[in-house]
C-alpha cells in the first residue's frame, strides 16, 4: 500500500526505538514500504515528545479524526473507558478498544481486525519496555522533568486544539443546519413545482377548453349569420312574389265564381221560364222570348237525360223525377271554356310566381329545413326569437300556390292535370306537400316528451290557406239544392274544423253565416211558390217545387248528425237547422201548398211523407215540435175523410183518400204521434 489510513498511523505514532518498532512491525504480518514505517516513526516521536515534556505519561490527546470516529463507534455508551477529558489512555487495552471501535465500521474484513489486535499486543509490550528503559536512563528522565517544568505551553496548546475543535464542531452544526434548510427548501420547492404543474396542466385544460368553446360559439356564430341570411331572402322572396300569388288567388276566385254563377243564374231562370209558360204573370222577369225558347228546349233535352239515366238505374218512381242541379250541364254553361280558362291560369301562375327559384325556396320541406335545425340546435332561443308565431305566414303561402290545383267541388269533371301537375280532388289536405311537409317538421321537432313549440303550426295554416278557400266555396260555388255538392261541402267544413271547432272563433261564426246564406238563397231563388193560382194549383210544376222544397230540407239536414251519418257533431246549431226545416221550408213553403190543395192525393200526400221522415226522431222526444203541429191538425183533419167502402150499401160518401194511400196516411200520423188517428186509418186499409 503506497498511503497509511489513519488506524495505522494510529497504531504507530508513539514508539521512538528501533527494535520496539522492528517488534511492532513484524508482528503485523500484513506488508508496509518503507516512507510508511518512517511516517508512522516521526508521528510517534512528535506525539511522545509533546505529552512527555508536558508531564502527562499516562494519557495521548485524541486528534479530531479521533473524535470523530470515537464518536460514531461509542455513541451509545454513557462514559468511554479510554476517554477522559479529550484525551486517551496510554494503555494498551484503551488503545486496542480505540481500534477496533474505529475498525468497527470499516469495510477491511475480519482478518484486517484480527491483524490489529495483536499489534496492539506488542504495543503494550513496546510501551512497558520503554517506560522502564526511561526510568533507568537519567537522560530520559532528565528529559521528562524538563518537559514537565513547562506545563502552561502544552496546557495552551491543549486549549487551542479544543478550541479549534469546537470550532469545526460549530461550524459543522451550522452546515447540518444550511443542510436541512436547504433540504426544507428543496422540498418547498418541490411542492411548488408540482403546484406550478398542476397550475400549467389545469391552464392547458383551459386553453383546450377556450378552443372548443371558440369553435364551437364560431359554429354557432356561423350557423345564425346563415340563418339570418336565409330568413332575410325568404322575406324578400314573399315581398317580391306576394302581389303576385294574391292576384292569382283573386284571379281563381273570378274564373270559379263566374262558371259557378252562370250556372246557378242558368237554373234560375229555368224557374222563371216555367212559371211564364204556366201562365204566372208576376214571374214574367224576362222578355226576351226567343232566347226563353232556347232554354226549354235545351231544359227538356236534360229532362229527357235525366229520365234515361235513372230508367237504367231502375228508378222509375213518380219521386224519382228531379230537377236540374249543379250537377248537370248545358252548352250554355260555358263548361269548356271554363276547362280551358283554367289550364292557361294554371301555366302562368307556375310561371310568373315561382319561376327561377332555386331548391331552398322551390317547396316548403326546404323552407322547413334551417328552422327545424335552428329549433333541435337551441330551443328556447327559437320560441324567444318569435319564429313560432311567424312560421306559419310564409309557409300558407306555399300552401296556398299547392291549393291552385285543388278541385274538390269537381268543376273540372274528368281533367286530372293542369300544367303538368296532378289535379287532387279530395276534401282531405293529407294529399298536399305542403301538409306532409308540416307533418314531418313536427314529428321531428318533438324533443323526449316536451312540448312542441310548433304545434299549431298545421293547425295555423290551415286557418289561413284552407279556410279562406272553404268559405269562398261556400259563398259562390256551393249548390245548396245539390245532395252531392251539399255531402262535399260538408266534408270540406270538417275538415276545417277539425283542427279548430271553437264556435266563439270567427272563422266558426263566418262559415256558420255563410252557410244559413246559401240555403236563404236557394231558398228565394230556386223554389219559388208563386200565390195561388187555378193554374198553379193543378200544375206538375207545383208538385216538383214542393219536391225541391223537400231536398233542400234533406240537404240542410246533412249538416247535422241526425241527417248524417259521418257527423259525430253538429257542424251547424241544431236550433238553426230546425229554424231552416220547419220554420222556413214547411211553414212558409210546403204548409200553404198543402192548405190550398188536396192533400189527400197522391202526389201531394208523397210529398208529406217525405218531407215528415225526414225529421230526425230526436225532435219528438219532447213532443211534436211547434213548426209541425198545423201539419199534424191538416193530417187529422184529412184521416176524419177516410171511411170504409161498404160494397153492399145503396148509397154512400166516396173516401177521400184512395186505398194505395192509405197506409202511407197511416204511418204519416203515427210518426206524427196520432196513434188512435193511425190506427183507425190502418185498420180501413186493410178492408180497402
Amino acid at each position: 500500500m503506497s498511503g497509511r489510513s489513519f488506524q495505522e498511523k494510529l497504531l504507530f505514532g508513539g514508539s521512538d526505538s528501533e527494535s520496539s518498532e522492528a517488534a511492532a512491525v513484524e508482528a503485523v504480518p500484513q506488508e508496509r514500504t518503507f516512507d510508511d514505517i518512517q511516517a508512522a516513526k516521526r508521528q510517534r516521536a512528535r506525539a511522545r515528545s509533546a505529552f512527555d515534556s508536558a508531564g502527562h505519561e499516562e494519557f495521548i490527546p485524541l486528534s479530531p479524526l479521533e473524535r470523530s470516529a470515537l464518536k460514531g463507534a461509542a455513541a451509545d455508551e454513557e462514559v468511554h473507558p479510554f476517554d477522559d477529558g479529550g484525551r486517551r489512555h496510554r494503555g494498551v487495552d484503551a488503545r486496542t478498544r480505540l481500534l477496533e471501535a474505529c475498525f468497527e465500521e470499516s469495510d477491511e474484513g475480519e482478518f484486517e481486525r484480527k491483524q490489529l489486535k495483536q499489534a496492539g499486543a506488542s504495543r503494550m509490550t513496546f510501551t512497558g519496555a520503554r517506560r522502564k528503559a526511561r526510568e533507568a536512563d537519567p537522560l530520559q528522565k532528565q528529559t521528562q522533568d524538563n518537559r514537565q517544568v513547562q506545563p502552561s505551553q502544552n496546557l495552551e496548546d491543549e486549549g487551542n486544539v479544543a478550541h479549534e475543535i469546537d470550532a469545526i464542531g460549530a461550524a459543522l452544526e451550522k452546515w447540518e443546519a444550511r443542510v436541512e434548510c436547504i433540504k426544507e427548501n428543496q422540498e418547498r420547492g418541490a411542492l411548488r413545482l408540482g403546484a406550478l404543474e398542476t397550475l400549467v396542466e389545469g391552464s392547458q385544460f383551459g386553453l383546450e377548453e377556450s378552443a372548443r368553446k371558440r369553435a364551437k360559439l364560431e359554429n354557432v356564430v356561423e350557423f345564425y349569420t346563415d340563418f339570418k341570411c336565409f330568413a332575410d331572402d325568404l322575406a324578400g322572396f314573399f315581398v317580391e312574389r306576394l302581389s303576385k300569388l294574391e292576384a292569382a288567388e283573386r284571379m281563381l276566385q273570378q274564373i270559379d265564381t263566374s262558371f259557378a254563377d252562370r250556372k246557378w243564374q242558368r237554373r234560375k231562370k229555368d224557374v222563371v221560364d216555367s212559371l211564364v209558360e204556366l201562365g204566372v204573370e208576376e214571374a214574367v222577369l224576362d222578355v226576351d222570348l226567343p232566347s226563353r225558347r232556347a232554354r226549354k228546349l235545351r231544359r227538356r233535352s236534360r229532362g229527357s237525360q235525366r229520365r234515361a239515366t235513372r230508367i237504367e238505374r231502375g228508378d222509375t218512381s213518380a219521386w224519382a223525377d228531379g230537377w236540374d242541379t249543379s250537377e248537370s250541364s248545358d252548352d250554355g254553361d260555358g263548361e269548356s271554356e271554363y276547362q280551358s280558362d283554367r289550364q292557361q291560369f294554371a301555366v302562368a301562375v307556375q310561371k310568373q310566381v315561382f319561376s327561377g327559384v332555386g331548391e331552398e325556396f322551390g317547396n316548403p320541406s326546404e323552407v322547413l329545413q334551417p328552422f327545424l335545425e335552428f329549433k333541435q340546435k337551441d330551443c328556447n332561443r327559437y320560441v324567444k326569437a318569435f319564429i313560432p308565431d311567424c312560421i306559419a305566414e310564409p309557409l300558407s303561402r306555399y300552401a296556398q300556390f299547392e291549393l291552385f290545383w285543388w278541385d274538390p267541388m269537381r268543376l273540372l269533371r274528368d281533367e286530372m292535370e293542369l300544367a303538368g301537375r296532378e289535379v287532387i280532388c279530395d276534401t282531405a289536405v293529407d294529399r298536399f306537400g305542403w301538409f306532409q311537409s308540416l307533418l314531418t317538421f313536427s314529428e321531428a321537432a318533438q324533443t323526449h316528451g316536451k312540448m312542441d313549440p310548433d304545434e299549431n303550426l298545421v293547425p295555423e295554416v290551415m286557418m289561413k290557406a284552407v279556410v279562406p278557400r272553404v268559405q269562398f266555396y261556400l259563398e259562390s260555388v256551393w249548390d245548396p239544392t245539390s245532395h252531392s255538392s251539399t255531402q262535399v261541402m260538408v266534408s270540406l267544413v270538417q275538415e276545417c274544423l277539425l283542427f279548430d271547432s271553437d264556435p266563439s272563433k270567427p272563422h266558426v261564426r263566418n262559415i256558420a253565416s255563410a252557410i244559413c246564406s246559401r240555403f236563404d238563397q236557394a231558398l228565394d231563388e230556386l223554389v219559388v211558390m208563386p200565390e195561388s193560382s187555378h193554374l198553379w194549383v193543378g200544375s206538375d210544376l207545383r208538385l216538383r217545387q214542393m219536391r225541391r222544397a223537400c231536398k233542400v230540407a234533406s240537404c240542410v239536414l246533412l249538416w247535422s248528425k241526425h241527417g248524417s251519418a259521418l257527423l259525430e257533431e253538429d257542424l251547424l246549431q241544431d236550433s238553426a237547422i230546425q229554424h231552416f226545416v220547419l220554420d222556413k221550408i214547411i211553414a212558409q213553403k210546403l204548409l200553404p201548398e198543402f192548405q190550398r190543395g188536396d192533400l189527400c192525393k197522391g202526389g201531394e200526400l208523397l210529398v208529406v211523407d217525405k218531407i215528415v221522415h225526414l225529421l230526425p226522431m230526436a225532435w219528438f222526444v219532447d213532443g211534436v215540435p211547434e213548426g209541425v203541429v198545423p201539419l199534424q191538425q191538416l193530417l187529422r183533419d184529412a184521416a176524419g175523410t177516410v171511411r170504409p167502402q161498404d160494397p153492399y150499401a145503396q148509397s154512400q160518401a166516396p173516401s177521400s183518400v184512395d186505398g194505395r194511400h192509405m197506409e202511407v196516411l197511416g204511418k204519416i200520423l203515427g210518426r206524427l204521434q196520432c196513434a188512435k188517428e193511425a190506427q183507425e186509418v190502418l185498420r180501413i186499409a186493410r178492408f180497402v
